[in-house]
């Protein structure tokens, strides 16, 4: 009996031991994630998420966490320790600061990928002396290859050239990286045989202050460093730059800080550049230095790159009357001896230009023959824009205008033979003729010949030998970019501006002769950009966007351009559900503030998308909100006017009419007159491109590119920039806004009214 009674208080206690323990709860606090919180209670996220399904749509701070029994008695894990992110701390100075790799902070803080905010805790490896990446036999730190690397990436990192590490890896040069291969990373200067790789890979490196009005952006341009090597470099800056935040830039940047003092050494190698330069070993008391044409080159960008003007190359490269030759050398003067006038100011002013009288070496030229001897493949000719230095207002300017008219093969000129779908081709035209007309009358000699280009390229091939022997001096069109692409390569080699006014997606890269009227995604980018700058650095702003590749890479862009901001006022995004066009309202008005103004910047076409934040938005009328989106929320039928007007909707666009202008009027009443119809958006578009590119190209000649003005005609404006060693872009994108219950253009400066909330408005 008394066997069996301690059988059974030993049962009894066995059974109360392997009772769980009380269910323990945790409040989340600001900056925590599930990762963390798993591993401060020693548990796992899968456990968490099974004991709080709630956390799989999202973890909120002051939300309370139920903690699995296994798991509430355990202690936080004493290999792990906190560390509290403070402003103006970067992802580099924290692992400075405990001697880790920002690897070990990623792996186990992922939500670092999006940014550092300051009240953020991070969960930090206890690892003293840890090596950021493993070593060889002799001490060189050995890089293991990720997705999405490339050897200029990795340099980057490192602080080395693309050369350096091929060099140190046999057989890896002309091959692709493969992933989870090691590379070992050479190391120009060491103090010790047995330095840490750790302390090499933070000897590359130099910090720079970001201070006010500082981009990524304009970092990225003034360090010689891409964008993507910034935030390779720097990953909690993508949602903007923060006034006193340390951004890590290879140690061989630092000469381009506005406070390097050089030193008495030579400074290392670029890890890349522009200039394709021979050996490298190049006589310092030349005068001249030999280049190799990269494909994109013209007089015009050698021009702007080496100060040197055409006729001076032609001189010391009498080869070069046939034009530029890609992979050829050529012999370029060093600096520039002189400030060379422009075609049209030699031909005003009757000055010549006086070339420099110094002349190559026999060794220079002996050089330069033997490299271009060498066995190499056939190459196309590169040719810029003709610069004739003739000024003639009594020539015949010769224009082609090419449209798909879809006319058929036996009709007459009869515009009532031209099928229904070219409806908005003819508007087009009909306003490009009014633009030659009015040109005409001012004084103007013109050629126009126009052709159908039916929107085939097959069509475009039979006509290029025609277009060839017209010799035009500008060809306005194709529309559509296929046909872009395919004629401005075909008259890569021909002294003929190539005008595209409609297809947004042409690349003007490698194509000197060739403009895009239509602002790109860039523009866009820039434009926004600048607005924020201007109006809302001390507002709480919030982008939102669809969940797409292009309006993930144009908030990107948005992004890199914003000026360094106060830490008081952070940026947020909302981006919508992977499944359905939608956004978490309880999750907007997390982010809005209720004592300061927000701005919310769309980023999307997404139709869906688009009346769902703004119904949401609506609704939120005690807040102060003011919104910049794309001009497609005026099309979109359930969105009413009057909703956008009580968010203060400002939006940019290239096009523009503003009929209460005199000179749109007299535009309108001549239209009306000549084809008894309304002009429509395409007419106007054609009349403007007809009026500021024939015009300038009457006045200034073929550089037009150079002298042309930015210029706001009747729907659209053009400001062109040069891209480099290729063709010209359109920058110009109105600033609209709803106002009073109107679309009016706002001021030129961007600078916007005060914005008031709609509950405000109503009372």
């Amino acid at each position: 009996m008394r066997k069996f009674l301690l059988v059974f208080f030993l049962l009894i206690g066995g059974l109360l031991a392997a009772q769980p323990t009380q269910h323990q709860y945790h409040e989340v606090k600001k900056g925590e994630t599930l990762y963390s919180i798993a591993l401060h209670f020693g548990t796992t996220v899968e456990e968490l998420e099974k004991y709080n399904p709630d956390v799989k749509i999202g973890l909120k701070e002051n939300m309370t966490l139920l903690i699995p029994p296994s798991a509430a008695d355990k202690k936080k894990p004493s290999n792990y320790k906190t560390h509290k992110v403070v402003a103006g701390e970067t992802l580099y100075s924290i692992c400075r600061k405990y001697n880790i790799s920002e690897e070990d902070i990623i792996k186990i803080n992922p939500e670092v990928r999006d940014g550092l905010k300051a009240g953020q805790e991070l969960v930090i490896p206890n690892s003293t002396n840890k090596n950021i990446a493993p070593v060889d036999n002799n001490g060189l730190a050995k890089h293991q290859v990720k997705a999405g690397e490339t050897l200029y990436s990795i340099g980057v990192m490192y602080g080395v050239s693309v050369a350096e590490i091929e060099a140190a890896n046999k057989g890896l040069a002309g091959r692709p990286l493969q992933l989870g291969e090691f590379l070992i990373i050479p190391e120009k200067e060491k103090t010790t045989e047995t330095a840490s790789a750790s302390t090499t890979y933070l000897d590359h490196y130099f910090l720079h202050k970001v201070v006010a009005k500082e981009t990524a952006y304009s970092l990225s341009k003034q360090y010689h460093i891409s964008l993507d090597s910034l935030y390779i470099l720097n990953p909690g800056i993508n949602d903007g730059l923060q006034i006193g935040a340390e951004i890590k830039l290879p140690a061989n940047r630092e000469k381009y800080s506005k406070s390097f003092i050089p030193k008495s050494t030579v400074p290392s190698d670029e890890l890349a550049t522009d200039e394709n330069l021979i050996d490298g070993t190049i006589d310092s008391t030349s005068e001249f230095l030999l280049y190799q044409v990269k494909p994109g080159d013209s007089f015009a960008s050698l021009k702007a790159s080496f100060g040197v003007s055409r006729e001076e190359l032609v001189k010391l490269n009498p080869e070069l009357v046939e034009g530029l030759v890609v992979g050829k050398y050529i012999i370029v003067p060093k600096e520039k001896k002189q400030t060379d006038l422009s075609w049209l100011e030699r031909k005003l002013n009757g000055t010549q230009v006086n070339v420099s009288t110094t002349t190559p070496s026999t060794n220079e030229i002996d050089r330069k023959e033997a490299l271009n001897n060498q066995k190499t493949q056939d190459v196309p000719v590169v040719m810029g824009i003709k610069d004739t230095g003739v000024l003639d207002k009594n020539r015949i300017l010769s224009v082609g205008l090419l449209l798909p008219f879809y006319a058929s093969a036996d009709s007459t000129n009869s515009l009532d033979e031209l099928a229904q779908r070219s409806k908005f081709v003819l508007d087009f035209y009909n306003g490009f003729l009014l633009a030659a007309d009015t040109l005409v009358a001012q004084g103007m000699n013109l050629d126009l010949k126009v052709y159908d280009t039916k929107n085939s390229v097959h069509t475009i091939k039979k006509k290029v030998s025609t277009l060839k022997k017209a010799n035009h001096e500008m060809i306005v069109g194709p529309f559509f970019q296929k046909n872009v692409d395919y004629l401005a390569q075909a008259l890569k080699d021909e002294n003929t501006l190539i005008v595209s006014p409609l297809s947004r997606a042409v690349d003007v890269s490698g194509r000197p002769n060739l403009v895009n009227c239509r602002p790109n995604s860039i523009a866009t980018a820039e434009r926004l950009a600048a607005l924020i700058n201007e109006n809302f650095m001390e507002a709480n702003v919030i982008i939102a966007q669809s969940n797409t590749k292009a309006d993930k890479e144009l908030v990107r862009q948005v992004k890199a351009r914003l000026e360094s901001r106060k830490g008081d006022y952070l940026l947020s995004s909302v981006v919508s559900y992977d499944s359905i066009s939608v956004v978490d309202e309880k999750e907007i008005k997390r982010l809005l503030n209720p004592n300061n103004q927000n701005v919310v910047i769309i980023v999307s076409e997404n139709k869906v998308f688009l009346s769902d934040i703004i119904s949401k938005l609506r609704a939120l009328n005690s807040f102060k909100i003011a919104v910049v989106g794309p001009s497609s929320l005026l099309q979109i039928p359930t969105i009413e006017l009057s909703y956008l007007n009580r968010l203060n909707l400002t939006i940019t666009d290239q096009n523009f009419v503003d009929y209460k202008n005199p000179t749109t009027n007299s535009f309108v009443i001549h239209y009306r007159e000549k084809y008894r119809n309304e002009p429509s958006q395409w007419a106007f578009q054609g009349y403007d491109i007809g009026v500021y590119f024939m015009k300038n190209l009457w006045n200034y000649g073929p550089n037009v590119m150079i002298e042309a003005k930015p210029e706001v005609l009747l729907n659209s404006g053009f400001s062109l920039h040069k891209i480099e060693g290729g063709g010209y872009q359109n920058d110009y994108l109105h600033l609209l806004g709803v106002r009073d219950f109107q679309l009016i253009r706002l001021a030129n400066d961007g600078v916007l009214p005060a914005v008031k909330s709609a509950k405000a408005e109503e009372e």
